[in-house]
Formats: structure tokens, C-alpha cells, sequence
């Protein structure tokens, strides 16, 4: 007998209301065409669970039971202190003959759907490599409008009844949980005791033998990228893979990053990479060479490389070789790159790893003399996220400012606008 279609619905917990409106529509929709449940309920929501309960006890049930993960990925699903990773643990483990790819994708995923809150622009580059090898765009044939606005503007911003788009998205959401394979219960897992998927080593799993290619690397390309740049040599090395566009080691994505690198380079990552896709924006990371910081004209080269492709760049520098650090290269070095005219971008100068950096009081006097946003970042990973979203806006402004003044018209990119009634 096939396993009734319960699906346990994984998000964020802090992200807003319009997820009760998709849960229960979704579920409306699914009772329709399916006998109601045994249990009188099809999906496993912490809101519904009753004032009183044992809410772990609650979602482990349906970590144990439920058939489908359905999986609502934006920046804050990926987030060290959401349990988003532990219910993602209980149903990878339920798939008995789960395997590791070459690039850190698990294979063998079958009851795993993921739904892109944010647009896929936004959240494709940041999804962690575990997760790559699972579809999250339904397919097209026969709502190819509505498949098109939800990777453009995200489900959160489909979710509206009434729209033929939303009505056809729900179906299609539907249609997915149903076609699903059964999937064994588990009895023993225990919600306490789960691992956050996102900081397991899942390479201990078998390795699937594969002949396929080498994955095309994406390079930022435009105003909704974000490329930072760490000058954090004892933090974050890098991989070894050089960019194409400077002299830069390109840093795996937050949530693959090689484990010579720091626990505080980690988390630095992660907080920046959530500001930039609540922000919209796809995050990429470098890590500068050591030898760059002897080369002050290199260095500059490597941060102006994306000018031309109207790129955001961000600079992210170590308290500890800022001038007048403990570890600090010659001051006119870092002087001359934080003063250079050839790229535009903030510095941040985050407090980390015992090391603090100059005081807010002192970032703004730096800015005054550098012509340039220096941000103090510090506090935790809520607080620092709060810290960036604004100044990710407002240099982004500058960007686009720049390429309109230094393009011919005909080249130049739209204006930055709000949204005009009639336009949502």
C-alpha cells in the first residue's frame, strides 16, 4: 500500500506570514485530490503544532514518518543556529543508498523538494553543494509563465491567490509530492540529536564513480553580483583554484569551505553570503594571495578586474594586517589599496578571532580620509547581517551610478527605481 502523501514543510522560522498562506493552500490542494489522512492532517508544521505540546516531539514524528521533505531554501535556511539543517539531516539519512559525488553533491535523493523563496538569481550560487543535484524549478510544460516568474521573483512573491501563476505553481507543487517513491520510515531519529546538514562531513558517505565533466564555474557578471574580497591569509587560504579575471584563489561557497580554514572565517562567510542574498545579490568569495599584500599595484589590479563588468566589490581585511595590527604589512601598502580610485566598494574591518578591529569612531574618520564606506562589523551573526543589508544597497547605487555616467546611453543600465503601483 502506497504511503499516504504527508510532507513535512522545512523553512526558516523567521520568514514571515505569506508560508502560512502557501502551507495552506498547498495542503487545500493536496486534500482535494487525496483521501484525508489517518492522522487528519497532511503537513508537519511548527505553527500548527497546539500551545502546550512538546513541539520536538511533535516535529520528530514527521521527520520519522512523513514522506516528502519540502524544502523552502532562502538565505536564512542555510544558517548555522536555524534547525532548517536538522530536519534536513533526518531525511537524508532515511535514504538508505545515499551517496557523495566528486563536488560534495549527495546522490540518491529522491523525497527532497526544495522551493526557492528568493529568486533563483539571488539563491542559486549560495545553495550548498549537498543540495545542487536536486531539481527546485518545476517543470514548464504547460505553465511556462508561471515557472518563468517564480525563478525571477521567488515563491514569496508568487504567493497570491487568485493569480492563474500561483493556482498553477500549487498544482505543480502537488503533482511533485504525489509522484514521489515511498520512503521507509524511521523510527529511531531523535530531533535533539541531529546533525546540522550544513556542518556534516558528508564525504564519509559511499563515492559515486562519475566520468561526467567538470562543472562550468560561474564568474560575477553584472550589478546583482557581489564579489568579496578577503585579505585574511591565516583565516581563509582559499582552494587553490585561481580565478580566470586575477590573480585570486576563489573560496568554495560558505558551505563547502575547505576545513583549513577557521571556524571565524567560516562564519564570517556564511554572515556575509546571508546579508548579500537577503540583499538579492549572488555572493562570490576570493581569497587575496599573501604575496599580494607586498604587491600593493597587483592587489589593486585584482580588485579592479571586475570595474568593467559593473560588479559590486567588497574588501574584507583582517584586524590583524590593518595598520598598526599585530600582523600588520607596511601601512602604505594597505593605504595605497584602500585609497586607490580604480575600484569601487566598501571595506569592512569585522572583529574576529581575538583580534579587534578599530572602533566604529574610527572606521568613520578612516572613511572621511579614504573617500570610501569602512565598516566596523561586529556583534552577533543577526546584528552583523543588520549591519550589512544597508550598505550592500547603497554601494550597489553607486555601482550602477557609475557604469550609467561612464556608458554611452545606449549601453547604459536602468536606473534604480521603486516599485510603482500596479507593478507587484
Amino acid at each position: 500500500m502506497a504511503m499516504p502523501p504527508y510532507f513535512f514543510l522545512s523553512y526558516p522560522r523567521a520568514i514571515g506570514t505569506k508560508i502560512e498562506v502557501f502551507k495552506k493552500d498547498l495542503e487545500q490542494k493536496m486534500l482535494g485530490q487525496t483521501p484525508p489522512p489517518g492522522r487528519g492532517y497532511l503537513v508537519t508544521f511548527d505553527r500548527d503544532i497546539p500551545q502546550g505540546n512538546d513541539w520536538q516531539t511533535c516535529l520528530g514524528v514527521g521527520l520519522q514518518t512523513d514522506k516528502v521533505l519540502l524544502a523552502v531554501l532562502d538565505a536564512r535556511y542555510f544558517r548555522p543556529d536555524s534547525d532548517c539543517g536538522k530536519e534536513l539531516t533526518a531525511f537524508i539519512r532515511r535514504h538508505k543508498s545515499v551517496r557523495v559525488d566528486g563536488e560534495g553533491c549527495l546522490v540518491g535523493l529522491t523525497n527532497i523538494l526544495p522551493v526557492l523563496w528568493q529568486k533563483e538569481e539571488a539563491i542559486r550560487n549560495n545553495i550548498p553543494p549537498i543540495l545542487r543535484r536536486i531539481e527546485d524549478v518545476p517543470p514548464i510544460a504547460g505553465i511556462k509563465n508561471a515557472v518563468a516568474r517564480y525563478t525571477e521573483k521567488g515563491m514569496e512573491n508568487c504567493v497570491k491567490r487568485g493569480r492563474v501563476y500561483y493556482e498553477d505553481l500549487i498544482d505543480a507543487f502537488a503533482d511533485a509530492i504525489r509522484q514521489m517513491p515511498d520512503l521507509d520510515p524511521e523510527p529511531g531519529i531523535d530531533f535533539a540529536r541531529l546533525e546540522n546538514a550544513f556542518d556534516y562531513d558528508w564525504s564519509i558517505l559511499p563515492k559515486e564513480s562519475s566520468t561526467a565533466p567538470p562543472p562550468v564555474q560561474r564568474e560575477p557578471l553584472g550589478p546583482g553580483a557581489l564579489a568579496v574580497f578577503y585579505m585574511m591569509p591565516r583565516l581563509l587560504p582559499g582552494s587553490g583554484r585561481q580565478a580566470s579575471f586575477a590573480d585570486v584563489f576563489v573560496i568554495e561557497a560558505a558551505f563547502g569551505t575547505p576545513r583549513t580554514a577557521s571556524d571565524a572565517g567560516v562564519a564570517l562567510l556564511r554572515t556575509i553570503q546571508a546579508a548579500a542574498m537577503l540583499e538579492g545579490r549572488e555572493t562570490f568569495h576570493y581569497a587575496l594571495p599573501p604575496a599580494l599584500l607586498a604587491n600593493p599595484s597587483g592587489f589593486v589590479t585584482s580588485l579592479a578586474a571586475l570595474q568593467p563588468r559593473n560588479v559590486l566589490t567588497m574588501l574584507v581585511i583582517d584586524p590583524i594586517v590593518w595598520p598598526g595590527g599585530p600582523g600588520s604589512p607596511d601601512a602604505a601598502t594597505v593605504d595605497s589599496v584602500v585609497l586607490s580610485e580604480d575600484w569601487l566598494g566598501p571595506v569592512i574591518l569585522p572583529d574576529l578571532a581575538g583580534t579587534p578591529a578599530p572602533s566604529a569612531a574610527q572606521c568613520d574618520g578612516i572613511a572621511k580620509r579614504v573617500g570610501r564606506r569602512v565598516l566596523r562589523l561586529a556583534g552577533d551573526e543577526t546584528s552583523m547581517i543588520s549591519q550589512l543589508r544597508p550598505v550592500l544597497v547603497t554601494e550597489r547605487g553607486r555601482v550602477v551610478y557609475a557604469a550609467r555616467i561612464g556608458a554611452p546611453a545606449s549601453e547604459r543600465p536602468p536606473a534604480l527605481q521603486g516599485v510603482r503601483e500596479g507593478d507587484a
